[in-house]
């Protein structure tokens, strides 16, 4: 059993996952997922077992609200995917993110995306040159926008999708399942106000 780890503002947790041992640096404790990795859990184990159950080997992955870069940490040196692209906009996350690629010595991180929002990136067609295995979206409140903005992509790719779906959205969730040809596999609700959904093409 791991031994619950302290930390004041701004330090390094050791986290512990099948063979491997990541560092990662956490800029704010007081923020939930710390509570978790003070344990030396990752984040959002239970999302991440599942999304591990179905991921193909040497995944390519797209990782929207990518926060501090735990999950693409887990990616890399968990589950051995090949190549990620992150998107995050929030700038203490986007120093974390940087920091953790390093302590962890990440090498297929793509991080030209950085900065931007979103829904901007999608919108724009800045992704569009890209093909995925697998697309991770937390897009707080913005998922079908992202989702929309990613269409081609999609269509073109048929990835696995994993979504955190903010209520309010769900009408237009279900109506985006029919008419992309989706289904959910998987789902896991971790918040009052949203759900977590793992899906396929059908």
């Amino acid at each position: 059993m791991a031994t619950e780890q302290r930390l004041t503002v701004g330090g390094i947790i050791r986290l512990h996952r099948e063979a491997e041992s990541c560092d990662i640096f956490v800029p704010d404790p007081r923020q939930p997922p710390a509570a978790e990795m003070l344990k030396g859990r990752f984040p959002d184990t239970e999302e991440l077992t599942l999304i591990g159950k179905h991921l193909p080997a040497d995944a390519r992955i797209i990782e929207i609200g990518a926060g501090i870069g735990a999950h693409t940490v887990y990616f890399e040196r968990v589950l051995k995917c090949r190549g990620i692209t992150v998107l995050e906009d929030d700038p203490e996350k986007v120093r974390a993110l940087g920091i953790n690629i390093r302590l962890n010595g990440l090498r297929g991180v793509d991080t030209r995306f950085l900065g931007r929002a979103a829904t901007e990136v999608v919108g724009d067609g800045s992704l569009e040159g890209l093909d995925a295995d697998f697309i991770k979206i937390r897009g707080t409140g913005e998922e079908m926008r992202i989702l929309s903005g990613l269409g081609a992509l999609i269509g073109r790719s048929k990835p696995l999708i994993f979504i955190e779906l903010h209520s309010g959205n769900e009408a237009a969730f279900l109506s985006w399942l029919t008419a992309g040809g989706y289904e959910i596999i998987e789902r896991h609700k971790r918040h009052a106000e949203t759900m977590n959904y793992l899906l396929r093409r059908t």
